[in-house]
């Protein structure tokens, strides 16, 4: 596990104070607060420079302090911009889609590279395995280092296809994940286009998505949270059956979902169930970019978030993990200690501490953008492969779920082998209509 040591930290500190310093200056200028002068500015400089120049002549531990003291004032004068209201920071990871290698004499010939000729075939992050797997371990040794915490939004079908072959990374989330470092949001089978999908199937890719996360990891997500597509009517009345504790309805592209003049409300599903939900609040930045620029933006966004109708901001980030996340480290090892953007916890600690809301929505499926043609994409052969196994999967649930019943109906039992072919169908189903395959 990597670990930090003084000089990192004081580093740390120089690269969040070149982000602070251009915002304490607007505030100086526009005299939001009296004692933000020119002078207290450049004493705080003078702070941060000394720190760094005398950091080989002193302990770790003392220059540790030392940097946590001046992230505190940072936080200080934050909060004063603020009045008092409470910022919270959810940073995450998103991970890419792995699927059963279904023909392994189909594959592309780039699986044998990871040492296994019938390796998981998938897109992006995961498919090459041990650069995803750096990236999680550095952001978790981060998140050990300083107190912070990171979210994780993986499809558990990833986590499925991955625990054969690499069973020591499955176990570094399960140990994170208990000692409270990290948290997994989400907790879909696959990442699939859902309002393409049917009720039955929606349920269903939530179901196995518990199974397998209780029976790689011991327990399983209560946050709904993710970076794209994925959105429907029905959430609410399941997922609050499955007790899920709230859901973040936000992404890092536009217009996916909509966004409401309130900061916290209960999301009504279509039979009448509430959960509590994070929206994105008209006019306020949730901190959900493209291109890892999320912590060059978030002192900015914190003072301009100020107008948000609640007693606290969220700022959520739920960037690819294979993707450079500029000054994160550099922030966590500095403002997680001093909170100096606000507390960096995870999506169900942020729930547990926002209260219930008081504001109820109800939202139709019209106000879901769908903004992807519904056919298979030309990146690779996998993408038309996928999509023409939908339908047959489909044929074949239907012809298992007709013989299931008759037998039923016959032996009034249901057989192992029948249970085992109709999850081995649904996973299919569910890795074969992930919204990857839609261009």
């Amino acid at each position: 596990m990597k670990t930090f040591s003084k000089a990192d930290f004081a580093t740390s500190l120089q690269v969040v104070w070149a982000k602070a310093r251009p915002v304490l200056e607007a505030i100086a200028i526009n005299r939001s607060l009296n004692y933000v002068t020119g002078e207290f500015i450049n004493q705080l400089a003078d702070s941060v420079e000394n720190i760094a120049n005398s950091r080989d002549q002193k302990s770790d531990s003392v220059v540790i302090e030392e940097v946590v003291t001046i992230a505190k004032r940072l936080a200080s004068v934050f909060s004063d911009v603020l009045e008092g209201k409470k910022v919270y920071v959810l940073d995450g990871m998103h991970g890419g889609i792995l699927f059963n290698n279904f023909f392994p004499g189909m594959a592309a010939p780039n699986r044998e590279w990871a040492g296994y000729k019938d390796f998981p075939e998938g897109y992006e992050e995961f498919d090459w395995p041990e650069f995803a797997f750096n990236k999680v371990e550095d952001a978790l040794a981060v998140a050990r280092s300083s107190g912070g915490k990171i979210s994780l939004q993986i499809g558990m079908s990833t986590f499925d296809a991955l625990a054969g072959y690499y069973p020591t990374f499955i176990k570094t989330v399960k140990d994170a994940w208990a000692e409270g470092y990290i948290e997994l949001v989400d907790g879909a089978y696959a990442d699939t286009y859902d309002l393409l999908l049917g009720a039955e199937a929606n349920v269903r890719n939530y179901c196995l998505g518990m199974v397998t996360a209780e029976k790689l990891f011991g327990h399983r997500p209560v946050i709904l949270a993710r970076q794209e597509i994925g959105w429907h009517p029905q959430l609410p009345q399941f997922l609050k059956q499955m007790g899920y504790a709230g859901v973040v309805l936000r992404t890092r592209f536009p217009n996916i979902v909509p966004s409401f003049p309130y900061g916290m409300m209960h999301w009504r599903g279509l039979d009448g169930v509430n959960i509590p939900c994070l929206p994105a609040t008209e006019g306020i930045p949730t901190g959900d970019y493209i291109g890892g620029i999320f912590y060059n933006q978030v002192l900015r966004d914190i003072i301009t978030a100020k107008k948000t109708p609640e007693n606290f901001i969220v700022l959520t980030n739920l960037e690819d993990l294979i993707s450079p996340i500029e000054g994160r480290q550099e922030f966590f090892l500095t403002a997680a200690r001093g909170h100096t953007a606000g507390f960096l916890c995870t999506y169900s600690e942020f729930f547990a501490l926002a209260g219930s809301p008081t504001k109820e929505q109800y939202i139709s499926r019209d106000q879901f953008y769908v903004n992807w043609e519904c056919q298979p994409g030309g990146e690779r052969w996998k993408r038309a492969f996928l999509y023409n196994l939908i339908k047959p999967t489909e044929y074949a649930l239907l012809v298992l779920e007709k013989m299931a019943t008759l037998n039923f109906l016959i032996q009034s039992k249901t057989n192992s082998e029948e249970l085992d072919n109709h999850q081995y169908l649904w996973k299919t189903f569910l890795q074969a209509t992930t919204h990857n395959i839609f261009s």
